[in-house]
């Protein structure tokens, strides 16, 4: 990706900006490839009367295949 930026100053009185100097900024973006274990998640709740609710719980690994550090942040509802 490149992007052209531009330096303007305005100096003393003047109105219009003058332009200091003209350059590309460029770089190289990586998309992060996280590797999970599983492709989904399900979780299924039978509510009976009397029985007390217990925990459901279920191990999700996710792998960072990528070439740079990735952080990630899970939120749950």
């Amino acid at each position: 990706m490149t992007e052209p930026w531009q330096c303007l100053a305005i100096i003393g009185n003047d109105r219009k900006p003058k332009t200091v100097f003209n350059s590309n900024v460029f770089g190289n973006f990586i998309t992060p490839i996280l590797q999970f274990n599983v492709p989904k998640l399900d979780f299924k709740y039978l509510w009976e009367k009397g029985v007390p609710s217990m925990a459901i719980t279920k191990e999700l690994v996710i792998k960072n295949m990528g070439p740079l550090a990735t952080t990630i942040n899970l939120k749950i509802d």
